[in-house]
């Protein structure tokens, strides 16, 4: 609805009180062209895949006779493969956070991050009932996002079976007094993690004394990939645990060198 709301006003800026039902295909392109003077090619896309729904709607309730966004076509150029954490960057940043005076209590949401390639709003959202008692595994079925919970992004659940470090390290948070619906991963005060706010905080800061090139937090996510992949995991292996299809997995996360498929030596004479 949000989308809806701000593609309304941008609307009404071009078309002012022109009827839905007198916009052309013409119109249509000089729209999504004067949207890419604002917005991103991505985003535009998005924009003109909007108001194509709204119009097919509108077809079906017979309020307009025509479609004139069915084809238009927004160009959006290659996303550049992620740049993940080497190992020794990632053995940096661990111990970055583990002897900050200030934001050591944040390391145990980053080793979660780097330890199972989850979504950062998945690893937000954890919650005690989706851990097994013994911490040896647990569901990612909600993602949590400034407050706002809901279904995983894919609409599946996933269960994540954790390595005896990892167990340890919720182990180690969990207290007696921990209840179900209480969040695994929270800030000193106890409120849910803000994404915005340790990024732009915590993850910038250690980043930064660590002379380590900035990647958002999500790059954690491609370097889980990454090194399982280099580590010999199979692929679909990786993909079931991140909730990934196969493809996407290469396509858009595996960015290290070595995940990358190579030309067999077939006919050596």
């Amino acid at each position: 609805m949000n989308k809806y709301k701000g593609l309304a006003k941008h609307i009404q800026s071009f078309f002012g009180n022109k009827s839905a039902n007198l916009v052309k295909e013409r119109d249509a392109e000089n729209f999504a062209d004067w949207l890419g003077e604002a917005l991103t090619p991505t985003t535009v896309k998005e924009r003109v895949g909007l108001l194509k729904a709204c119009y097919d709607w509108g077809l079906k309730q017979k309020l307009v006779t025509e479609n004139p966004w069915e084809d238009i076509t927004v160009r959006v150029p290659p996303k550049q493969r992620p740049n993940p954490f080497s190992r020794k960057e990632v053995a940096a940043i661990l111990n970055g956070f583990r002897n900050h005076p200030k934001y050591n209590y944040y390391a145990d949401y980053v080793e979660f991050l780097l330890g199972t390639g989850c979504r950062i709003s998945e690893a937000i959202g954890l919650r005690w009932k989706q851990c097994k008692p013994d911490c040896t595994g647990c569901w990612s079925s909600e993602t949590l996002t400034r407050g706002i919970r809901k279904e995983t992004k894919t609409g599946r659940d996933r269960y994540l079976p954790l390595t005896p470090h990892l167990t340890q390290v919720l182990l180690n948070r969990k207290d007696d007094s921990a209840q179900a619906e209480d969040l695994v991963f929270t800030t000193p005060q106890g409120n849910p993690i803000d994404d915005h706010n340790f990024r732009n905080r915590a993850w910038k800061k250690i980043l930064n004394q660590l002379n380590i090139e900035y990647r958002k937090p999500y790059a954690c996510r491609a370097t889980f990939v990454s090194h399982a992949l280099d580590a010999g995991m199979n692929p679909v292996d990786v993909a079931e645990l991140t909730g990934h299809n196969v493809r996407a997995l290469y396509e858009h996360y595996a960015g290290s060198i070595q995940s990358r498929p190579k030309l067999p030596e077939l006919y050596k004479t």
